[in-house]
């Protein structure tokens, strides 16, 4: 079956972010798992905090279905139905990447997306040496 029942994370750790030549990105520091749901909330944050003035790129796709039984159901009777779409999110992956002249309105529209996230993030700016 291709369903997963629940998704793991993954062990291995590195931040190397590659930014296809925007000027603002928020990176992931953790491992974790991104529901749609979660996803969703961060973009409309996003869009919400920049009112359309910026040129928004998101890296990332919930592509995992997952499933889940309900309680005390008898065995048998095949393996349950979809309960949410996630995307395994390593240490170092682009989530969101904005380009705009205004660095003030992105740098609030990005953070206010990473507290929609249940992981810690982190902004880079393409044009600052780390």
């Amino acid at each position: 079956y291709l369903y997963n029942h629940r998704v793991t994370t993954f062990k291995s750790f590195s931040i190397n972010p590659t930014l296809l030549g925007k000027s603002l990105a928020l990176i992931a520091t953790e491992n974790s798992v991104i529901t749609a749901s979660q996803l969703a909330s961060a973009l409309l944050s996003i869009k919400r905090n920049t009112k359309g003035e910026t040129q928004l790129i998101s890296r990332i796709f919930p592509q995992f279905s997952v499933t889940k039984r309900a309680a005390e159901q008898p065995l048998g009777k095949g393996k349950g139905p979809i309960s949410y779409w996630a995307f395994k999110v390593k240490a170092g992956t682009v989530l969101f990447e904005l380009e705009t002249d205004q660095k003030l309105i992105t740098k609030t529209a990005l953070l206010s997306a990473s507290k929609k996230l249940p992981f810690k993030t982190m902004l880079v700016d393409k044009h600052v040496k780390h």
